[in-house]
């Protein structure tokens, strides 16, 4: 955890009041409504349309190639030319893990999980299970 501080501070980000626990973090100190705990400079969010990795417009090139994975590739609604941005992060997420140590964002990267789960991706026939709960 203490990586994962060290390279925050690093990149701008701060905190006020809070204290690492494992993989989280808890008030240290009583908070005011509305007080600010974190503050994350925009320069230092991994996000799907990161000015260092605009994957954008590789996705619209394989889609306007009639790729067979276009439903899947693109928004819903949003017609097959724009990329959902959760695939597209997942893609940014898959690069800057490959690059290890390399990666801008490797300390943040090394405290996620392997895997996880989320309805997003979930099957209807999944997500139906949750209805009434």
């Amino acid at each position: 955890m203490q990586g994962l501080i060290d390279w925050g501070l690093s990149v701008g980000i701060g905190t006020d009041g809070l204290t690492p626990i494992y993989r989280s973090f808890a008030a240290a100190r009583d908070l005011s409504p509305g007080s600010t705990v974190v503050r994350v400079p925009q320069r230092s969010l991994l996000y799907a349309v990161h000015p260092e990795h605009d994957l954008a417009p590789h996705f619209r090139q394989l889609l306007s190639q009639g790729a067979q994975a276009a439903g899947q590739l693109s928004s819903p609604g949003a017609g097959s030319s724009r990329p959902d941005p959760r695939h597209v992060l997942c893609v940014l997420l898959i690069l800057e893990r490959a690059r290890g140590q390399e990666s801008k964002w490797a300390p943040y990267l090394d405290i996620l999980p392997e895997c996880y789960d989320d309805p997003y991706w979930w099957q209807e026939d999944q997500v139906q299970l949750l209805r009434g709960t």
